[in-house]
């Protein structure tokens, strides 16, 4: 397993050329977990929790901020993911925030699943010839706000944490290409297993949305085994039906970046693989582990990405072309899988 997590620059840092940034802008308040708590959640060392004054847009805009210089004002296409809207177009703020110039905006509203699946969309529009992505610029993104929606008893609020995650420098053509992508409900009798409070009201278009069962507590709640038990049995096959939509081998991927749902879910998908899936051991040990700062919903494989990103800028890893499997799962139970050929 690919374990990362991002580290000081080095001298040697300015010798990688890449035009793809990540940036990040996570909560004020840091959680430091114990050790028992550790035990417990696989390794999520802390969380970070938004101050009443950061809100969705705020994070997201800090977010891309730290990058703009870099990626440029022309993205042609701007994509959001956020588990819970706030009412604001998330996606247009950000243009009018940074006097982008865009042609196509669109936010998603999908829980853990919503990022990988503005890839999906992407992918079956421009398969069914109703988007012409050549020459493209992109900026894709995801913020996150779940510490309201927390019992702050639960182990759950030792595993979610207040961050927002931008990827941009993407043109389609050059240094990023979908090859294959799809998604689908993972099972479809287990849905009350993980129930948000999502307000749907709240909703602004043009959105996508992965309907999610309501929580009448108000507050997340998650039957986690349940939970666990689908992603041993259904992630997988996600996975391996992505690649085929690729016309790719599992040999020919370089990372997989499965949802840091927590430490013990890439675990649980290694223990799979060994129990029930063995065809799949070729990836086990590019498997991306980026659970450190807790999970970022929507926005892991953006930030996963990140850190494998930086391990290639820190170590001076050649720039070439790379396949990467983006995973995500999350309520709905919804999975999504997009196989991006990166340039990195």
């Amino acid at each position: 397993m690919v374990a990362l997590e991002s580290r000081p620059k080095s001298p040697e840092t300015e010798k990688f050329v890449s035009s793809i940034h990540v940036g990040i802008s996570r909560g004020k308040e840091v959680v430091y977990n114990s050790d028992s708590i550790k035990s417990r959640v696989g390794d999520i060392e802390k969380v970070y929790r938004a101050s009443e004054t950061q809100t969705l847009s705020s994070m997201l805009n800090d977010s891309v901020a730290s990058i703009i210089d870099n990626i440029g004002t022309k993205q042609d296409f701007v994509g959001v993911s956020t588990s819970f809207p706030n009412g604001t177009h998330l996606s247009t703020d950000v243009v009018r925030m940074h006097s982008l110039e865009t042609d196509y905006v669109v936010d998603s509203i999908g829980a853990c699943s919503g990022g990988t699946y503005i890839l999906v969309d992407l992918y079956n529009k421009i398969k069914e010839h109703k988007f012409d992505p050549k020459g493209k610029h992109f900026l894709f993104a995801s913020t996150e706000k779940y510490s309201p929606y927390l019992d702050p008893e639960s182990l759950d609020a030792h595993i979610f944490t207040d961050i927002a995650v931008s990827i941009g420098g993407l043109e389609y053509g050059r240094n990023f290409e979908i090859l294959g992508a799809l998604s689908r409900k993972l099972a479809p009798e287990h849905d009350g297993s993980l129930c948000m409070p999502v307000d749907k009201d709240n909703i602004r278009h043009p959105a996508l949305y992965l309907p999610v069962p309501y929580a009448k507590s108000g507050l997340f709640e998650m039957d986690g085994p349940t939970v666990y038990k689908v992603v041993k049995g259904t992630v997988l096959p996600l996975l391996g039906d992505a690649a085929e939509e690729a016309h790719l081998r599992l040999k020919d991927l370089d990372y997989f970046i499965f949802h840091q749902g927590s430490g013990r879910t890439n675990d649980g998908l290694i223990k799979a693989i060994y129990q029930k899936f063995p065809a799949y051991s070729p990836i086990i040990d590019k498997i991306v582990r980026d659970i450190f700062e807790g999970n970022a919903s929507s926005g892991s494989g953006w930030k996963a990405f990140g850190s494998v990103l930086a391990r290639h800028r820190q170590e001076s890893i050649p720039e070439d072309t790379r396949n990467v499997a983006f995973v995500s799962f999350g309520a709905g139970i919804y999975g999504a899988a997009a196989i991006v050929q990166m340039r990195f």
